[in-house]
């Protein structure tokens, strides 16, 4: 055998053993640790979906304490105030609250569900499944039906809290499919909702369960579907800690995927490395192959060493060395557009949680409105009509009659104060009707022009074909009344405010909190300053005025406008780029 052959099968024996060497620690070294990162990963989906659904009880368990600590409720459990169901279980009722049944169990035990094909209220007198008369306030699942139910339950008391409870208040939301789709979307992954017996054999009982790591969690699996997909699973207990409904998350397996194409890579890249080696082996008196590989390596390694993938190794030639280096830079090329990705794909998910988290603060927010509204209402009732019928009994001119009449007017400030916090929290009763914009604009312009300041001159958009909308027409006009108010201010009451409109069509995502469809788009623009980043995510906070901090503000201003508009099935957003001036976008449904 000739030197030339032995050197072959030695550099080719040398070659395949590296190359299966490398590619066997690459496998297992590399992707062990990449199905850690999935697992670890998968926990995240799992903490984060724990989390919605600890959000959605806590949720739901306020919503009973405030029905449970209301006097009418008490009035009800306690056999008096018959009236209670006509005026508060109502379809409106169990719809903004996202209820499906509510039980009142006291003097009278009384169910009320919601048919899911009329969405009418139906009232029952049987009872639910394990709706005992226990004082404690929690909340469980039920399982009833083949359906899991997520329950809370509150004693119910005087609002004072005084004296003993009547009874207890249970609600529920059935974890149907559209709930399962609705807790996937908040956790930001792929869920499905499957019956515990549905599985064979049933996770728990083959022993890959996770067992709760925290007081409070729920147990938990983590398992390989198949080489494309991976599960991870949460399993909710009933009331008698029986298994009621298994939640399941889905992953795919994108991370073990790209990491057994780089394994490949990795293999064939050792292999050409190798024989690209055993030639410059062969090759040893041609000295210009060994400088150009020893050339080529040294500008990888520093590469390498630099971190600088915006780098690229020189090409000489058109032959081998030169397509390894071509490869490399197309390599570098590539790796430097993953991390560029992968930096924007973090910022996206960064501003995606900042927005979850301001719409859930914006919720929570609404809902207490909502319910101080509410009791402040009835209060403000007693003291406005009492007022009236004390200001009666004095003549005109009385000492005594006057204070009456002062009070009355302060009542009716505050009733409309209510009103815009009724506006803020999406409670407000709206009398929606069809009617053109235009005309609208032009019988509104002095009322906006008053708000804005004597110095702000209204531009009208130009006479065109009418807008036809669908909304409350007064309570449209209220929303636009305080952004001109807002933008009088900004310009300090000299200036003009420009009005714009058009019709818009939205795609589905493409305006945030709004749903795809066909839109009046109105931009009112002001000519102020503008806004700095910090101002414009604070401009529909309530009692929030941009650059007048210390200022105590008693109108919600444009937090109620932008509550109005998304009552109404719109949006309000805001636009200040740089340079100066405001623009407000409101997207009103389109009628027809």
């Amino acid at each position: 055998m000739s030197l030339r052959a032995r050197t072959l099968l030695l550099l080719g024996t040398g070659i395949a053993v590296l190359t299966l060497t490398g590619a066997l620690l690459a496998s297992t070294l590399w992707l062990g640790n990449l199905r850690d990162l999935e697992v670890r990963e998968m926990e995240r989906n799992l903490e984060r979906l724990e989390g919605v659904l600890r959000h959605e009880e806590r949720t739901l368990l306020g919503t009973a304490q405030d029905w449970a600590e209301w006097d009418e409720t008490f009035e009800f459990a306690r056999g008096k105030n018959p009236g209670f169901p006509r005026k508060n279980i109502l379809p409106e009722t169990f719809e903004g609250l996202r209820l499906d049944f509510m039980s009142i169990l006291g003097a009278r035990r009384s169910v009320w569900r919601r048919d899911p094909a009329t969405g009418e209220v139906v009232r029952s007198d049987m009872e639910e499944p394990h709706a005992d008369d226990g004082r404690e306030a929690r909340t469980e699942i039920w399982s009833k039906g083949g359906t899991a139910v997520v329950v809370a339950r509150r004693a119910i008391k005087r609002s004072g809290g005084e004296g003993e409870p009547a009874g207890t208040l249970l609600l529920g939301r059935n974890l149907d499919e559209d709930a399962v789709s609705a807790l996937g979307s908040l956790a930001r992954v792929s869920l499905r909702a499957v019956a515990p017996g549905d599985r064979s054999p049933p996770w728990w009982e083959a022993g890959v369960g996770a067992s709760p790591r925290e007081a409070g969690e729920r147990e938990r699996a983590i398992r390989a579907r198949d080489d494309d997909t991976l599960e991870g699973e949460i399993l909710l207990r009933d009331s008698h800690h029986e298994p009621a409904l298994l939640l399941v998350v889905e992953e795919p397996r994108e991370i073990l995927r790209e990491g057994r194409r780089w394994v490949l890579l990795l293999t064939l890249s050792l292999a050409a490395a190798g024989l690209l080696l055993g030639a410059g082996m062969l090759a040893l008196l041609q000295r210009q192959v060994v400088g150009r590989v020893g050339r080529l390596s040294a500008e990888v390694e520093r590469v390498g060493r630099g971190g600088d993938l915006s780098r690229r190794v020189a090409v000489e030639g058109e032959d081998e060395i030169a397509s390894m280096a071509a490869g490399m830079n197309a390599a570098l090329a590539d790796l430097e557009k993953a991390v560029a990705d992968r930096e924007a794909a973090r910022g996206r998910l960064r501003e995606a949680e900042e927005e979850l988290d301001r719409s859930l603060r914006q919720e929570l927010v609404g809902r207490v409105a909502g319910g101080v509204a509410h009791h402040f209402n009835n209060l403000l009732v007693v003291i406005l009509g009492r007022a009236e019928l004390e200001a009666a009994r004095f003549p005109e001119g009385d000492r005594t009659r006057n204070a009456l009449e002062e009070i009355r007017r302060a009542g009716e400030r505050a009733a409309a104060l209510v009103r815009e916090l009724l506006a803020f929290a999406g409670r407000q009763v709206m009398r929606p009707a069809d009617f053109d914009l235009r005309a609208f604009l032009r019988e509104r312009a002095g009322e906006m022009g008053a708000a804005a300041g004597k110095g702000v001159a209204v531009r009208l958009p130009p006479e065109g074909a009418p807008l036809p909308v669908r909304a409350d027409p007064g309570q449209i006009g209220a929303a636009l009344v305080d952004i001109a108010e807002a933008a009088g201010r900004a310009m300090r009451g000299s200036g003009t405010l420009d009005i714009e409109a058009s019709e818009a069509s939205v795609e589905e995502g493409e305006v945030p909190g709004l749903a795809a469809g066909r839109f009046v788009l109105l931009r009112v623009t002001d000519g102020g300053p503008g806004l700095d980043p910090e101002a414009a995510a604070r401009l529909f906070d309530p009692f929030y005025v941009p650059g007048e901090e210390g200022v105590f503000v008693t109108r919600f201003g444009l937090a109620a406008a932008h509550g109005i508009l998304r009552q109404s099935g719109g949006n309000l957003s805001v636009a200040s780029p740089p340079g100066g001036g405001t623009s407000y976008l409101l997207h009103i449904p389109r009628a027809g």
